[in-house]
């Protein structure tokens, strides 16, 4: 007996540590390989809308009421938090980007490995941090959203296993606020997916229509208390701030009238990828992930019905729970999908797919039935699968391959060297660039305004036209430590091409008058399929830059100007 029982606490220990061991051996290595494989290049808009965002909030700024953003609160003030631990540097914002990407990918493997097979659930993790890898787009709220939208997923299945109890509900209903604390758009769309797949979940349990009511409204209850618990806290502090007008403004009536308008983007041609593909260019095969959820959706829903049918023909309590939560489990991720495609319609490529596409591969690899057609039809999915992910596979081996030969170098990691190698000991005044690199321009620019103004003194940075903007370089005004003088420091298409919006920019100037301007003209070709591609005909912010500063210098497409003397 005392045999049989050490023999069992064995077992046991060894079934305890694989548990733990391998969803962190997940979560390590997906760190590392998106460290491994990153892009050194720090992005001037996206990237830098995040930092700066980051940074104004750090030094006392209200978010929607001091600057404008089109995100909500999450993303810049958990970095400001970390810039106030750690400092403020792009290898901060970096790192938390990771984090939040390789739990997605933990997150993953966990809902993967639990209802279906440990190496169903790795392969799935696998290819999940590729495309991650390869979504680039640093710092993007999205990812985060992503994270927590799946984690609701995680959170929720012990009730498709049959549990009344509230935690489940409660959290993941918590899961569902933050990320709206991230993206209201996104985490709404969560909220009505789960919602609906909990709904349908109520609606086809085997009770009476009263006690299915009962039941839904209990579940509704404690799941809208979840989100609430999450998101009313931050949005009164908003509201106490002064914030509320400007939030409504930010958040919903500018996107709503500009945002289709001005940023929309066709769906690529399958036709001419097809094309490509049988001439032997398979570089453009990626671009299908666009289409992948609607055939992911498509089989998701296929499989889900099949799983119906399953579960009640099966014998057993456990068979039953585990049919359950795979079907579910399907619904749900397959609502995501579809809601996360029709927010990306818009705005179609890839990183604007990215929340769709995550969901779709999760779909792709789980949806497999018992009929042999469909195990057929299943190994061709997962060859297609591959193929698309040939492009992704190949860039992470080239920033791989690019990023080992940078830290093999002496002027990569520990040596001192120019700034513009990434060396991780850059010049005094960069050290926020530590380990990234910008073009030479820029950081001749940089250099000049800090030579020539005060730390934390304010500065303008703008484009030499403004009445047609696709982005500006906001990441200047985070590498050079000096602040927006502008509320709108951030520039969208029929925002700040406006008479109202640059009237209030150049009453901004006129009251704080900064003595220098930076003026890029580095996007002012850009053409999309889309009216940023033309002009407003609003010209009140160059006519006042124009009439009150003059160049002191130039490099590359920017240029320095300086504030006219009285």
């Amino acid at each position: 007996m005392t045999c049989e029982a050490s023999v069992s606490d064995n077992i046991g220990r060894r079934n305890m540590a694989a548990r733990c061991w391998i969803p962190l051996s997940i979560l390590g290595c997906a760190f590392l390989f998106l460290i491994a494989t990153m892009d050194r290049f720090a992005y001037p808009y996206d990237e830098g809308l995040i930092l700066v965002g980051a940074t104004r909030v750090l030094s006392g700024d209200i978010l929607y009421r001091d600057f404008y953003s089109i995100y909500g609160p999450g993303q810049f003030y958990v970095l400001a938090a970390l810039f106030k631990v750690f400092g403020p540097s792009v290898l901060v914002e970096r790192l938390w980007d990771f984090l939040v990407r390789s739990c997605v990918v933990l997150v993953i493997y966990l809902i993967v490995g639990r209802a279906w097979s440990r190496w169903r659930a790795l392969f799935a993790a696998v290819l999940t941090y590729i495309w991650l890898s390869y979504f680039g787009n640093y710092g993007y709220p999205v990812f985060p959203c992503l994270l927590f939208s799946l984690l609701s997923v995680y959170c929720v299945v012990p009730v498709y296993d049959g549990s009344r109890a509230i935690a489940p509900l409660l959290v993941s209903g918590l899961c569902v606020g933050i990320t709206i604390l991230f993206r209201h758009d996104i985490g709404i769309a969560t909220a009505l997916g789960g919602a609906l797949t909990l709904g349908l979940f109520h609606w086809t349990q085997k009770l009476a229509t009263r006690q299915k009511i009962k039941v839904l409204l209990r579940s509704a209850a404690i799941y809208t208390g979840g989100i609430a618990l999450a998101v009313v806290p931050p949005l009164a502090l908003l509201v106490t701030a002064g914030a509320a007008q400007d939030m409504l403004l930010d958040l919903v009536l500018l996107p709503a009238k500009t945002y289709v308008r001005m940023r929309s983007l066709p769906f690529p041609s399958v036709i001419a990828i097809a094309r490509d593909a049988s001439h032997g260019k398979l570089g453009s095969l990626d671009q299908l992930a666009i289409y992948l959820p609607i055939v992911a959706v498509l089989l998701g829903v296929i499989a889900a019905s099949a799983l119906g049918g399953n579960q009640r023909s099966a014998t057993s309590a456990d068979e039953q729970a585990l049919i359950s939560q795979r079907r579910w489990i399907l619904v749900q991720l397959s609502v995501f999908s579809l809601l996360f495609f029709f927010k990306g319609w818009v705005r179609v490529s890839l990183i604007h797919m990215a929340l769709s596409i995550v969901p779709a591969l999760v779909i792709m690899i789980t949806w497999e039935l018992r009929a042999r057609a469909a195990k057929i039809l299943f190994g061709v999915g997962i060859v297609c699968l591959l193929l698309i992910s040939l492009q992704p596979m190949r860039t992470a081996f080239w920033q791989f391959e690019k990023n080992w030969i940078w830290a093999a170098q002496s002027s990569g990691v520990f040596g001192i060297a120019r700034s513009d190698s990434g060396t991780c000991f850059p010049p005094a005044g960069l050290e926020r660039l530590r380990c990234f690199h910008i073009p030479r321009d820029r950081e001749a620019a940089i250099r000049y305004v800090q030579e020539h103004t005060a730390e934390n003194e304010s500065i303008f940075v703008g484009l030499t036209r403004h009445d047609k903007t696709f982005c500006n370089d906001i990441l200047f005004y985070f590498l050079s430590k000096r602040p927006s003088v502008t509320k709108w420091h951030e520039f969208d298409p029929g925002v700040q091409t406006t008479v109202e919006i640059q009237t209030e920019m150049v009453g901004e100037l006129e009251m704080r008058r900064p003595r220098y301007a930076v003026l890029s003209s580095e996007w002012d070709n850009i053409q999309e399929p889309n009216e940023s591609s033309r002009g407003s005909g609003v010209t009140i912010l160059d006519q006042f830059i124009h009439a009150n500063y003059f160049i002191v210098a130039a490099f590359g497409p920017i240029k320095i100007l300086e504030h006219r003397p009285n």
